[in-house]
């Protein structure tokens, strides 16, 4: 099975060699990031089918989708 190049033994011998630290941390954690779990994934469903033609149309949108969000909203993502 082939590893990540992060998490193989010559790559972690190669940091340890040249005085670099390595903190590992899990793969896969929501309490890392949880905004990803919540957050992204409402805002992605709100823009859904949406076609826009240039950045700031997209930068606009999701903002407002955003603005939307109460506070009681974000307290929910974090309890999950």
């Amino acid at each position: 099975m082939l590893h990540p190049c992060y998490t193989s033994f010559v790559t972690r011998d190669f940091l340890a060699k040249n005085l670099m630290t390595v903190i590992l941390h899990p793969p896969y954690s929501p309490n890392l990031a949880p905004y990803d779990m919540g957050l992204f994934p409402k805002l992605k469903i709100r823009l859904k089918g949406r076609r826009f033609d240039i950045i700031e149309e997209i930068q606009t949108e999701s903002q407002a989708v955003l603005d939307a969000f109460t506070e009681n909203d974000f307290q929910k993502i974090f309890q999950q």
